[in-house]
């Protein structure tokens, strides 16, 4: 379609049409990217659980804190020992090794949730930061939103 040739009225329509068909192209085009934009289902990550510690603390009068007691917990179906070597019957057995052993702490770290927990051996039980008797050697524990520390204590001697 030359434009050479014809009137300035039908130059001036085709370059109206021209432009006009360039509009409703970019519009159409504009309208296909966006609607595929927004029909995209976003892909959804498997968020990884927040892990929080929980932190088992066998309290001791001596000092320094060297401990000749072997001794575990078991949390939420994982058993952990100190020293880290010896088994539950081990610690239920002979609760007390010659080897001194700095071992003050057991530390698990587990998503949020309720985690059933028994303490070895089994003169174990919870206690305030005092050593003053709060509860049993078995509990219930919730983790939700922060970490959680248990002070826990037994009838051993500081030899």
């Amino acid at each position: 379609m030359a434009v050479v040739g014809r009137t300035p009225r039908e130059k001036a329509t085709l370059i109206v049409v021209g432009v006009s068909l360039a509009i409703i192209l970019e519009f159409a085009v504009l309208q296909t990217v966006t609607s595929g934009l927004s029909q995209r289902t976003p892909v959804e990550a498997n968020p990884v659980p927040r892990l929080y510690t929980v932190t088992f603390i066998e309290g001791t009068i001596c000092y320094p804190p060297i401990h000749p007691m072997m001794w575990g917990v078991a949390l939420g179906g994982v058993t952990k020992t100190q020293p880290p070597n010896v088994t539950l019957s081990q610690i239920e057995t002979n609760s007390h090794t010659d080897d001194k052993f700095n071992a003050t702490t057991i530390t698990f770290s587990v998503p949020p949730g309720e985690y059933a927990f028994t303490l070895f051996p089994s003169f174990m039980y919870l206690a305030s930061a005092d050593g003053s008797v709060i509860g049993g050697q078995t509990g219930l524990l919730t983790v939700s939103d922060m970490n959680i520390t248990i002070h826990m204590a037994g009838l051993v001697p500081c030899t």
